[in-house]
Order: structure tokens, then C-alpha cells, then sequence
């Protein structure tokens, strides 16, 4: 649906038979040779990037207007879904430059896709997902990335509290239950924050000593998009969600602090 959405804005699509990183690698280069070409992408575009960035003082105007302080004794703790790792890198960097080191964040993926997390853990700029074993199969398709971006890492890497995978069904379960409960439409990608921030982030032994400070922090799960998805597409994902069991264990996840 969005390959049609783009091709009815005149849009020319190209597709290549691979992932993510092949197809920016393949479309960078088509872009070197056209003299008029500016080339934008998640992996290393400053402006994209920062671009990403101005969201933050969007959402600190929201907050002051809502009386809500950050400070060590009420930190901000922000879920971002992660892919390549421009857009909630950005929005970090944006978020930590206007109210500092207490905005906490921490990123989401797929658990068929942590590239970012792999990165956070100390693996190499080459690291893919591939090299683990996993397919980079995820029905969150804007956050199916096999190897980070080592721009967006170099820059915000050691401001990242932690990282955590979803599975797809936690993804899709939480599709449905905003829908549900607060009447939002969003797509896979859009959920992969909820289950870090409602189930499972603090529970691992790397906070212990910050829970306390919970009790006053204020949370925000980064939602990415869905509202342009398509009814069909949308009554699709509530069916799935409808047959999608939750795991009965925790998540594979890392808890890394910073």
C-alpha cells in the first residue's frame, strides 16, 4: 500500500530483491550519477537526521503546557522504535540537547532485527542481524534493518539508556489494544515502545538502583506512524492480532545503562 500510495503521487518506485541496506546502498549509488540529484536516507544524512530532531522541542512545548519538569528526581523516559536507527536517534539527540541528560531513552525493535542493540553492545559497523542467525523478517516492515547507522550511533550511542526487541506478536497485540483503548491507528512499528515501557523495562536487575526515581518520571511511547494505513490493511492487523499469541516468557532483551 505504500508503493501505491507513492506511485499515485507520480512518484517513481524502485524496488530491489534484497533488504534495506542493499536497497539505500543500490539507490545512493543510481543518485551519484545524476548531477541534479540531492540524496537523503536513514543511514547517514544529517539532514534527515536532524530533521528527526526538531520533533523534540514540539514535544516540550506540549509538555511545559502540561506543568511537567524534567530533572534528576523526574527524569523523561522515551520508548523509540528503532530501524536503521536515524529517526529515534534523532529524536533523542533533539531531546537531550534542550533538557539534558535526564531524557532517558530507550530503543525498540523487532526481534528478528536489533542492529541498533547489537551496535549498544559493543559489536562492530559492520554487524548485521545476519550474522546472528536471524532473518530480518518482521511484520514491523519500517523497522526490518539488518545493520545500523553508524552516523546516527557515533552521535547518540553512548546517550542511549537502554534497548529491548518485541516480538510480533507483542507488536500487533498492542496494535490492537490502542485501537481499543485510545483509538489510535497505528501500524506495527508505531507499537514496538509500549511493551518496554508497560511490561517489561524496569524490571531487570541493570536499574535497580533508579526505580525509585520512577515513581516521578514521566513517560513517552514515541508512536511513528499508521494513520495513512489504508482500512483493509488496518482490519487486516486487528485480525492477526485476534490469532497472535504473546509470548509466555520475557523478552530477549538488554538492559544497558548509561
Amino acid at each position: 500500500w505504500k508503493k501505491q500510495r507513492l506511485r499515485a503521487l507520480g512518484v517513481s518506485v524502485v524496488e530491489h530483491q534484497s533488504d534495506y541496506t542493499s536497497a539505500v546502498t543500490a539507490a545512493r549509488k543510481a543518485a551519484e550519477a545524476l548531477p541534479s540529484a540531492h540524496f537523503i536516507d536513514d543511514e547517514r544524512s544529517p539532514d534527515l537526521f536532524f530533521g528527526y530532531s526538531a520533533a523534540a522541542p514540539r514535544l516540550v512545548e506540549q509538555m511545559t503546557e502540561r506543568g511537567i519538569t524534567v530533572d534528576a528526581g523526574r527524569p523523561l523516559c522515551v520508548y523509540l522504535p528503532c530501524g536503521v536507527g536515524g529517526a529515534p536517534a534523532g529524536v533523542l539527540f533533539g531531546l537531550r540537547a534542550l533538557l539534558g541528560r535526564h531524557v532517558w531513552g530507550f530503543f525498540a525493535e523487532p526481534t528478528a532485527s536489533p542492529c541498533m542493540l547489537m551496535r549498544l553492545m559493543g559489536a562492530p559497523a559492520s554487524a548485521s542481524v545476519y550474522d546472528l542467525g536471524l532473518d530480518n523478517q518482521t511484520v514491523a516492515d519500517g523497522l526490518a534493518v539488518a545493520r545500523a547507522s553508524d552516523f546516527a550511533f557515533e552521535l547518540i550511542g553512548t546517550q542511549v539508556m537502554g534497548g529491548y526487541t518485541v516480538s510480533d506478536a507483542q507488536m500487533l497485540a498492542w496494535v490492537a489494544a490502542a485501537a481499543a483503548e485510545e483509538q489510535l491507528r497505528l501500524e506495527p512499528s508505531a507499537a514496538a515502545g509500549f511493551p518496554g515501557a508497560l511490561q517489561n523495562a524496569w524490571r531487570f536487575p541493570a536499574y535497580a538502583t533508579l526505580r525509585a526515581r520512577m515513581a516521578h518520571a514521566t513517560h513517552v511511547i514515541w508512536t511513528t506512524g499508521g494513520t495513512l494505513l489504508p482500512d483493509e490493511e488496518f482490519t487486516g492487523l486487528l485480525a492477526r492480532a485476534a490469532y497472535a499469541p504473546l509470548p509466555t516468557s520475557r523478552n530477549p532483551c538488554a538492559a544497558i545503562r548509561r
